[in-house]
């Protein structure tokens, strides 16, 4: 399939794991670094590169030099990673690289991202690239952690989406004994009367006070399926209609 967003084209035909509302959410909800420095940021598993278009366009409203490099494992997904990148403006600012990213012998970056490919006994693939996608039975975000150290700056952070029912206090516990910490937590309904399934997840390796804590409904409460307010206010400068987003919540203030 094929996408037009606001500032970019995007084509997902050959890719295993489609273009999703999550990943999205995800690009949206990415706090960028407060910095004037050089933005350096690593998209693991890029996919159709969604997430490392969506962080170019963010960093070029912000007017500040920046370089992404996306890794993807897949060959067929690399290759409409590669074209939607050659398609947009940001061409000279994001390099897209078919490889492990066991292997990867980049960084340090002051940014991380990705949707990992957690493997849960209930999201199993059968489809032999969607395996690839996830990555393998055998991975956990523990292991992604792990790998994500080595290229992460002191004061970086690491941005990626779990499914909610991943996130437990356990969890986070082991998180820390790892050296990571949650820094911000917003969970994703679908709608108001359903339970969290998404959790985005901010981490860094220095300590916090304290991590903030939040909620997203994407759709409002009926059964008309029009997206929540703020919903529309995260992502309008994504989707065609986030100028009516814009104009429509600018006017109920």
């Amino acid at each position: 399939m094929s996408f037009q967003f606001r500032e970019f084209y995007l084509k997902d035909d050959n890719c295993a794991m489609k273009v999703s509302t999550d990943a999205i959410l995800l690009g949206s909800w990415v706090a960028l670094p407060s910095t004037d420095a050089p933005l350096r940021c690593l998209d693991l598993g890029t996919g159709s590169g969604i997430l490392a278009l969506m962080l170019a366009q963010r960093q070029a409203q912000q007017l500040r030099p920046f370089m992404i490099d996306a890794l993807e494992l897949e060959h067929t997904a690399y290759q409409d990673a590669q074209e939607n990148v050659a398609d947009s403006v940001w061409a000279e600012h994001i390099h897209v690289y078919q490889t492990d990213v066991r292997q990867w012998q980049g960084g340090p970056y002051q940014l991380l991202i990705s949707n990992p490919p957690y493997f849960n006994q209930s999201l199993r693939a059968s489809h032999s690239a969607r395996a690839v996608a996830r990555q393998g039975q055998n991975e956990n975000i523990e292991a992604w952690l792990d790998i994500a150290q080595a290229w992460l700056e002191p004061t970086g952070r690491y941005n990626l989406m779990l499914p909610r029912a991943l996130i437990t206090d356990a969890k986070i516990m082991q998180w820390r004994q790892l050296g990571w910490y949650l820094t911000r937590h917003c969970q994703v309904r679908s709608q108001p009367n359903k339970s969290p399934y998404l959790s985005l997840l901010e981490l860094a390796r220095q300590p916090v006070e304290a991590c903030e804590q939040t909620e997203l409904e994407i759709f409002a409460r009926g059964e008309s399926r029009a997206y929540s307010a703020a919903f529309k206010k995260l992502t309008a400068d994504f989707y065609l209609a986030g100028r009516e987003w814009d104009k429509a919540l600018s006017e109920s203030q």
